[in-house]
């Protein structure tokens, strides 16, 4: 399947990992920092094959630059996460 193969594209993202129906992680790099998105499902409570999604990113700064870039975006990175996050989906 398509968006599950480690090194595999996902819109600007690179698959690191994925567990069909349950975890997809995936990086994006640039010259001042690398970000990882990852995505983990789990069944919700009360069941009715509804799911809860557990969104988590990492921040790896490249350079002296990383941390004063991500600190301009940081009030932002709410709606920039969520935005890579739905333009991967649909790509996938």
């Amino acid at each position: 399947m398509t968006g599950l193969a480690p090194g595999s594209p996902a819109s600007f993202f690179t698959v690191r990992h994925a567990e069909e129906e349950h975890v997809w992680v995936v990086a994006a790099t640039d010259k001042h920092l690398e970000a990882t998105l990852a995505v983990v499902a789990e069944p919700a409570p009360g069941g009715g094959g509804r799911r809860r999604f557990h969104v988590v990113t990492l921040v790896h700064y490249r350079n002296w630059a990383g941390p004063v870039y991500f600190n301009v975006i940081r009030p932002f990175h709410h709606l920039v996460v969520g935005g890579m996050a739905r333009t991967a989906a649909k790509a996938r």
